[in-house]
């Protein structure tokens, strides 16, 4: 099975096996129904939105302490705070996902919260697991250098100039003898 990916500017919207996944929310507007949100960054603008969306059901997942802190003590219950290479893990139905935290496409060293990625492992028991990558900003040589930095990711979604772009990456050829 092959995820839905749609990409409304800064964010992605991932469906997979009846599971919704948000990245990166904007700072306006409604929240989409999801199952999970992954922040990988959390500034005011961000935190003040959430704080007026209906998340009693969303699982919040942050790479922010601070963020994470103040969510809570404004309500926001389901909240799962990640550091640097931790995972989370959810099953809905016979879909499941794990989510491993990750240095970002452009990540500085050592990483800041804003620039961590995730590598989204989704499956649903039958066919081939599907891996995406999911980065902050990315220069053009960043972008290059994705496939072979995650060589089992099947595509990549980063941000360039403040938008959501996706890649997907070809398997490599076989080889022949000659």
């Amino acid at each position: 099975m092959q995820p839905s990916i749609q990409l409304l500017e800064g964010q992605a919207l991932i469906r997979y096996g009846g599971m919704t996944v948000l990245v990166d929310p904007p700072e306006e507007g409604a929240l989409p129904q999801a199952d999970l949100v992954l922040l990988r960054g959390c500034g005011p603008a961000v935190r003040g939105w959430l704080l007026r969306q209906p998340l009693e059901r969303a699982v919040v997942v942050l790479a922010d302490a601070a963020c994470a802190d103040e969510l809570r003590g404004r309500g926001v219950r389901r909240i799962q705070l990640l550091r640097l290479w931790s995972a989370y893990a959810m099953r809905k139905g016979r879909a499941s996902l794990r989510l491993t935290v990750m240095p970002g496409a452009a990540a500085a060293q050592p990483p800041e919260p804003g620039s961590l990625g995730a590598l989204l492992d989704l499956s649903d028991g039958g066919a081939a697991p599907c891996r995406i990558y999911v980065g902050g900003d990315a220069g053009e040589e960043d972008m290059r250098a994705l496939p072979e930095r995650f060589p089992g990711a099947d595509l990549a979604i980063v941000r360039r100039g403040g938008l959501a772009v996706m890649l997907r990456f070809s398997p490599p050829m076989p080889r022949t003898r000659r």
